[in-house]
């Protein structure tokens, strides 16, 4: 007769045991490496947003006039590109004064920011899920004698994170599901 598994026996409760337990610790594990590539990837895209911000800032200057002036562009290529989900933009108040060629005609609406940095989540011109750094600071014209109040923005597009999240997160389902299966 063929060999039948007995439900009651001792073998097939330490076998079935065992089974959950490593399942178990194999969702476990997977969810905790989401977890932190996740707060990881976050972590990079504000950090580089940050130097994107400072760039901006480097850049940002005020005449005799109390006029805006930028001494050149902020560096990343995708700013030059129309709707690339990267974008720049200087605002007085709630009116966007200068901005990046890649809102094309459009500007960033947003309220009133305070002076401590801020990220926030907006939809971009194209509807993209933006994540945007903020911040109202004072830009001082060449003799450090006269500043003027701006708000700066910088914003990048959240699918870029999420498709690579995605990426790792598909990576680690099938690893650990081979894992899981051996």
């Amino acid at each position: 007769p063929p060999l039948a598994i007995r439900t009651n026996s001792i073998a097939f409760r330490l076998v079935a045991g065992a089974a959950f337990w490593i399942a178990a610790g194999l969702f476990g594990g997977a969810f905790l490496l989401s977890t932190l590539f996740r707060d990881y990837v976050e972590r990079s895209f504000d950090a580089r947003l940050a130097v994107l911000w400072d760039s901006l800032y480097t850049v940002s200057r005020v005449d005799t006039n109390g006029r805006l002036q930028l001494l050149g562009e902020p560096g990343e290529a995708a700013f030059d590109q129309a709707y690339s989900g990267w974008y720049w933009q200087i605002s007085k108040g709630v009116k966007a004064l200068r901005r990046s060629r890649s809102l094309w005609d459009r500007s960033i609406e947003h309220k009133p920011i305070g002076n401590e940095p801020v990220f926030l989540r907006m939809a971009g011109p194209d509807g993209q899920d933006l994540r945007v750094l903020a911040q109202t600071v004072l830009v001082a014209d060449e003799s450090g004698q006269r500043t003027v109040r701006f708000t700066l923005l910088v914003a990048g597009d959240r699918g870029e994170l999420e498709a690579e999240i995605a990426l790792f997160n598909r990576s680690l389902v099938w690893s650990l599901g081979g894992l899981g299966l051996l």
